[in-house]
């Protein structure tokens, strides 16, 4: 199994400054619309009016014209980013919206953006936030909607009188909500709210308290917040969970399969929580049912020519693992099963347009790898590297295979190059990074190589002009990774340590820096805490 809730549903689109996967892994919003390349271009680069000047200057002029401002954050490398483009950016109901705000693309990875990236909390992507003229948040919007509902919740923001930490304040004062409210809370991105609507609160538990209070009447509304709450919960160190709620969740989880229509509004979030729910809220005969039930819905969906292509590999994928799930150790799926998936999966790939590519074969290889294809997985990830304006981010999926193969050599060949691929200063300290963990991970007795690499990718980080405060998850993860590995062997390592703090002490004594510019210095890197 490799992907759980914690990487894929709540943590949603968690890739920004998050640790680098294996596999792509964070949902999709996956829609109904058109597949071609030249439109979705066309459409994000004419038929919406992206604002061309700074960030500053878009929130001026939102005031100015007594406009929302809509900021939206994408990668080359973030296959959902393309998908958003592709199924809502192009739309004609979206497009007829974007003129009532002012919009702006943060997705260039410059100073500025790093700089507003960490102001905003932006931990994963795409990441779309909506301000009042004021410059108020309003809310963020979540994935995996349709471009009705998309649509709908982007509307009901722009006539928003409250923001949505208001909406749950007024919630947990007891007072009511009128239904726009509540439609607006269940198309709110939860798992990238970082604090900004919540505080300091125990997310699944707010959330929880929020769906109980939701109308009965609004059914669908209060079963995505239910969904919200499930992966909030799902999210949370096991340790910290309320256990108690794990038959609540489980009731929900079922009183959805059980209606049709819920169901459907809620299936690709079930893509993405049904294995968890599988494996973590169920046992016994009720376990059995639960998957059955899960299976059986997953197919429907796949089978189903009305939705886009992306949408039915999102379930796809959510089908080979839910079906997978309750494997034992070296046991093998039913080979109709197999072949049911090879066939669907086969057909999909087929069916992808050029700038769906990158998502779907994102999907499928792990289709394919999870019933035990694995060489239609190593094909299929060759070919996303082949056509990819992004490549590493499939040579990162070869990697986890060797590495799941036993095969470290060709795996950190593969980590390597991946960091090597990549251009833009971010991506390359995300890729540097994780290769360096792999490398102690995986070859520890490969000091001359960590040493090397682990001083190219701080040189890189530290030779930015602005917004190193935005590197600190990662240099935090090096350091672990580093001060680990340190600990036995310190003859031969702890020289490594020794020349990464004096090559950090050396930025931070440097009174050519700028008293403004954010140095991580040993605050952020190879400290003992």
């Amino acid at each position: 199994m490799f992907r759980s809730t914690s990487v894929a549903f709540l943590a949603v689109f968690t890739l920004l400054l998050a640790a680098c996967s294996d596999r792509g892994t964070e949902p999709a919003v996956s829609v109904e619309g058109p597949d071609s390349t030249e439109s979705a271009e066309k459409a994000h680069s004419e038929g919406i009016h992206w604002y061309k000047d700074s960030i500053d200057e878009a929130f001026a002029s939102a005031k100015a014209q007594n406009k929302p401002l809509f900021l939206y954050w994408g990668a080359e490398w973030c296959p959902y980013c393309h998908e958003l483009k592709a199924t809502i950016f192009i739309r004609d109901e979206f497009i007829a919206l974007s003129r009532q705000f002012i919009a702006l693309d943060m997705s260039n990875g410059n100073a500025e953006n790093i700089r507003y990236a960490d102001k905003f909390k932006i931990y994963g992507l795409p990441t779309v936030i909506v301000f009042n003229p004021e410059g108020q948040e309003l809310t963020r919007i979540a994935g995996g909607m349709d471009i009705q509902q998309y649509a709908s919740v982007l509307e009901l923001t722009l006539n928003a009188l409250r923001p949505v930490a208001q909406l749950v304040a007024t919630v947990q004062a007891g007072e009511a909500l009128s239904d726009s409210d509540w439609e607006l809370l269940a198309g709110y991105s939860w798992s990238q709210d970082r604090g900004r609507a919540l505080g300091d609160q125990q997310v699944s538990k707010v959330l929880n308290e929020i769906a109980n209070a939701c109308p009965a009447h609004l059914s669908v509304a209060r079963s995505r917040l239910q969904m919200a709450a499930l992966g909030a919960w799902f999210e949370e160190e096991e340790e910290t969970r309320e256990s108690a709620l794990a038959q609540t969740h489980l009731g929900a989880v079922e009183s959805v399969l059980a209606n049709a229509s819920l169901s459907q509004a809620n299936l690709t979030a079930l893509a993405y929580l049904g294995t968890d729910a599988v494996n973590v809220l169920a046992s016994g005969e009720r376990q059995q049912q639960l998957q059955s039930q899960l299976v059986n819905l997953f197919q429907a969906g796949v089978e189903n020519a009305d939705f886009n292509v992306l949408k039915r590999a999102t379930i796809l994928s959510g089908w080979s693992e839910v079906v997978t799930a309750l494997l034992a150790d070296g046991q093998s799926l039913a080979q109709n099963q197999v072949d049911w998936g090879k066939a669907q999966a086969d057909a999909l790939l087929a069916t992808l347009g050029p700038y769906q590519t990158h998502a779907g074969v994102n999907s499928l290889w792990g289709v394919y790898y999870e019933v035990g294809l694995e060489a239609d997985a190593r094909n299929t990830l060759l070919h996303g590297i082949k056509v990819s304006k992004a490549p590493y981010y499939f040579m990162s999926g070869m990697a986890y295979i060797e590495r799941k193969a036993e095969n470290t050599e060709a795996a950190l060949d593969w980590y390597r190059k991946a960091w090597e691929t990549t251009k833009v200063p971010m991506h390359r300290a995300r890729w540097g990074g994780g290769y360096v963990s792999r490398l102690v991970s995986m070859s520890p007795e490969s000091v001359a190589d960590i040493r090397a690499v682990s001083a190219q990718v701080l040189q890189e980080i530290l030779s930015q002009n602005d917004g190193l405060q935005n590197y600190k998850s990662r240099l935090e993860r090096m350091n672990r990774s580093l001060l680990e590995w340190s600990k036995t062997e310190q003859d031969s390592r702890a020289p490594v340590l020794a020349g990464l703090r004096a090559q950090i002490e050396a930025v931070c004594s440097d009174e050519n820096k700028s008293a403004d510019v954010e140095s991580p210095c040993t605050q952020y890197f190879l400290t003992d805490v």
